[in-house]
């Protein structure tokens, strides 16, 4: 009997055994990682369009407000100088050629007391009066062959635009009288070795004094 009675308390006790709850162990959670998508920040470039400023050049028109006479006078003052470009500038501004200074003399006869070749010549080419006199009986003519040494090239020039070869100084000289007095042989003589060249014209009378 107590051998069942054992049978049976080991029976009892495997089967509260086999009853009992068995208790869940700790459950795993799988943490899966969500992937936050960050947008860049979208920049809009702006296109600033450069407006370009045209700048105006306004060219400046410079209008001579010298008057005529002013310009007379300063003809006269830049052909005794020499200086072309003023004498032009006078011209252009309506100097009067035939303006003469205190002295009587016009700007061709300052021209050819220099014997500014260049200016004497744009002169001549406005309508200068090689003939004119000063008060000491200048022309332009007669100061070539006599006060601006022995050059011909004034000569041919005067002579080239209505020279009168009869003019005659205050001691009553002619132009040959004077350029020979002075032994200027280049102006009296046309065949003088120095001159290097023929002159287109010779001093009236040049035959007559050989």
């Amino acid at each position: 009997m107590r051998r069942v009675a054992a049978g049976w308390a080991a029976a009892a006790a495997l089967g509260a055994c086999s009853a009992a709850p068995t208790s869940p162990g700790p459950t795993a959670t799988t943490t899966t990682p969500t992937a936050t998508s960050t947008t860049a920040p979208t920049t809009t470039a702006t296109s600033t369009t450069a407006t370009t400023t045209t700048a105006t050049t306004t060219t400046a028109t410079t209008t001579s407000t010298r008057s005529a006479d002013q310009a007379s006078r300063d003809l006269i003052t830049a052909a005794s100088a020499g200086d072309l470009p003023a004498a032009r500038a006078a011209l252009a501004d309506g100097a009067d050629v035939r303006t003469t200074d205190g002295e009587g003399a016009t700007a061709l006869v300052r021209a050819a007391y220099g014997n500014h070749l260049d200016v004497a010549a744009a002169l001549v080419a406005a309508g200068a009066d090689v003939n004119h006199k000063d008060r000491t009986t200048q022309s332009a003519y007669l100061i070539s062959t006599a006060e601006v040494g022995d050059d011909p090239r004034l000569v041919e020039l005067t002579l080239a635009h209505g020279a009168d070869v009869n003019a005659k100084d205050r001691f009553n000289g002619t132009a040959l009288i004077r350029a020979a007095d002075r032994g200027y042989l280049q102006i009296v003589d046309p065949g003088h070795p120095g001159r290097g060249r023929p002159r287109p014209r010779q001093l009236p009378g040049l035959d007559r004094a050989s």
